[in-house]
């Protein structure tokens, strides 16, 4: 700030203090707005609400609840295939394993498979390192992954996609 613009922020609060409406400059500097006259401290305000820091795990559990209220078409198609084939699975599954966490979309907890509804943003580089490293960690927590596309989430049939999950469990793979 130079000294120009600091006489001119005291010569405001001077005439703030002192009741009257100030002369603000309109040359566009960041003293064409108002300063503020105090610092708002947190407990000062008693409407302020100050928000807890949420953990990891609680993080992802908001996230899981949010996803599972606006699931896509991909997804709401593939719901209902697990539902015919009377599977039990959990629907935007929250996982967390030594600091890394995320949200599988569908998982079987009795033949402890994850299944992954890939959209069309999976096909960015970035977002593929992150599905390697989803990938890593679920070899890691002894769960197998079943990835499919949206494509082949809706198209599927129900007998093709017990046939799937039947040689993931009965291979013994991990990955697919």
């Amino acid at each position: 700030m130079t000294k120009e613009e600091r006489i001119q922020r005291d010569n405001i609060l001077r005439e703030i203090k002192n009741g009257r409406e100030p002369r603000i400059s309109r040359r566009g500097s960041a003293l064409s707005r108002p300063p503020m006259m105090y610092k708002v401290k947190p407990n000062y305000n008693p409407r302020f609400k100050r928000r807890k820091k949420l953990t990891k795990w609680q993080f992802l559990i908001k996230k899981a609840g949010e996803f599972r209220m606006r699931p896509t078409l991909s997804e709401g198609i593939f719901k209902r295939k697990l539902q015919e084939l009377e599977l039990k699975y959990v629907f935007q599954y929250p996982f967390l394993y030594n600091g890394i966490g995320g949200i599988v979309d569908f998982f079987l907890p009795k033949l402890r498979l994850c299944i992954e509804v890939d959209g069309g943003y999976h096909l960015d580089e970035d977002q593929q390192q992150t599905d390697r490293v989803k990938d890593f960690v679920f070899k890691k927590m002894n769960k197998r992954v079943l990835r499919l596309t949206n494509g082949q989430a809706t198209h599927i049939s129900v007998e093709q996609l017990e046939q799937q999950i039947g040689q993931i469990v009965n291979a013994g793979s991990y990955n697919k």
